[in-house]
């Protein structure tokens, strides 16, 4: 299972549109974290991190609940014991061209 803009689905399922600019342009930033017993380790650094790459691509702010979402993705898909890898992903979300769009909605993914 994972988490997408607020909600679970199969990691099978089809769950990004074709157009996302993360996906065609690798217009986004992510990051990598271990879970312990169901716990992400260092999770506020990480948040910290993700949220300076993203201002730093001028992306709007974040209004994600990442840990919220992490949770979700833990408890989903039973890490509650040992460790494991979460990663979150934003994307600048929808749009073609060269310039991202000025109304960007980002994409939110959490595995």
């Amino acid at each position: 299972m994972l988490w997408v803009d607020g909600r679970l689905a199969r990691s099978d399922a089809p769950v990004l549109r074709a157009d996302d600019r993360g996906f065609l342009y690798g217009d986004g930033a992510f990051e990598t974290l271990r879970a312990v017993d169901g716990r992400p380790v260092g999770f506020a650094r990480h948040r910290a991190r993700l949220e300076a790459t993203l201002r730093a691509l001028h992306f709007p702010p974040l209004t994600t609940d990442l840990a919220a979402a992490a949770a979700a993705v833990i408890e989903a898909n039973d890490l509650r014991r040992g460790e494991a890898i979460v990663r979150l992903r934003v994307s600048r979300g929808p749009g073609e061209g060269p310039r991202p769009p000025a109304d960007a909605r980002p994409t939110v993914v959490v595995t």
